[in-house]
């Protein structure tokens, strides 16, 4: 049913008894409800809405009613569709709590990394109110939210996709086989949201990846390698987790050792300048290759592609652009 081609009272009455009364749920109780109880009762009630079907289309369907999401896409403000008849009357009571729950779905189904991120004290008291873009709340090292993700399967479903993106950002500051590592292991379980022990296993396949980067990072750590040399190593080998072979440390180690000093000595006029990152990528190449050669390094030179080349040339212009600690 179309909802904006309702009346305010049609449309109440509807969501009442056809969405949450189908659903077992009695809406008008939440309003008795002090604010966390609220809070925590406005989104497990997002989170079964969202399992009315495998993809959560109902769900998306129904809170971008509400709001627009195409305009939300390059902007942090929810744009209200003007022919919802909820959004027309005052937002107090019950309706005013079904628009609060709608914007959080609509918050939800669009969190993404590079345009809004959902300020997660939305979802829980637990969090801190989000600052500035908001997207270092889904860090993969911030616990609190790893743990929160099995409270409501199908919501942390969709923050763990967040996560997920929020990861393989920073992993390609740091090599392209973390990155893909991440995008490998999101692919692997595709949700469906009718299924909590399908959402639960999606969540664990995300923890898991984290644990396991985590780990394949303190086991580069603990054999004496900088940040820069683990990037290098892993752009050599093309994919994690993997066993450091010895001559793969000593290549990188030898490389970086060359580098290093020439990157350390760059002012900072032109540094964002892509012909000029070309230049020095092309330079510093010349200069890997030759090590890599003598610590037989398999370069895959011979082949049509060579995926080792084209690693360490994203970790050389993650090098030039500045994503180490020297100049992070």
């Amino acid at each position: 049913m179309d909802i904006n081609k309702m009346t305010a009272a049609e449309a109440l009455d509807y969501l009442r008894k056809d969405v949450f009364g189908s659903m077992g749920i009695d809406i008008d109780s939440v309003l008795t409800l002090d604010e966390d109880k609220r809070k925590w009762a406005t989104v497990s009630i997002a989170d079964q809405l969202i399992g009315k079907d495998a993809n959560g289309d109902f769900a998306r369907q129904l809170a971008f009613s509400f709001f627009d999401e195409t305009k939300e896409l390059l902007s942090d403000t929810l744009y209200p569709v003007a022919d919802n008849p909820l959004l027309k009357e005052p937002q107090e009571g019950l309706a005013g709590w079904i628009v609060e729950l709608m914007r959080l779905l609509a918050l939800l189904f669009i969190n993404n990394p590079f345009s809004h991120a959902i300020d997660l004290n939305l979802l829980d008291s637990r969090f801190p109110p989000m600052e500035g873009e908001g997207t270092e709340q889904f860090s993969p090292s911030n616990k609190e939210l790893l743990k929160y993700l099995t409270t409501y399967t199908r919501t942390g479903v969709l923050l763990a996709k967040m996560v997920y993106a929020v990861a393989c950002v920073e992993a390609e500051k740091i090599d392209n086989a973390i990155f893909d590592f991440y995008v490998f292991s999101d692919n692997r379980l595709k949700p469906d949201f009718t299924d909590k022990g399908n959402c639960f296993g999606y969540i664990d396949g995300l923890r898991d990846a984290i644990d396991d980067v985590n780990m394949h990072i303190r086991r580069g750590s603990n054999l004496g390698l900088t940040k820069e040399e683990i990037g290098l190593v892993d752009s050599l080998w093309t994919e994690i987790p993997h066993q450091y072979p010895s001559n793969y440390v000593d290549a990188a180690r030898e490389i970086w050792s060359k580098i290093k000093p020439i990157r350390e000595g760059f002012d900072e006029k032109g540094r964002k300048s892509r012909k000029d990152c070309d230049l020095f990528v092309n330079d510093m190449v010349e200069i890997a290759l030759p090590i890599a050669e003598k610590y037989e390094v398999d370069m895959e030179l011979d082949d049509e592609f060579s995926m080792p080349l084209d690693y360490l040339k994203h970790w050389l212009s993650n090098i030039y652009y500045g994503n180490d600690p020297i100049f992070g």
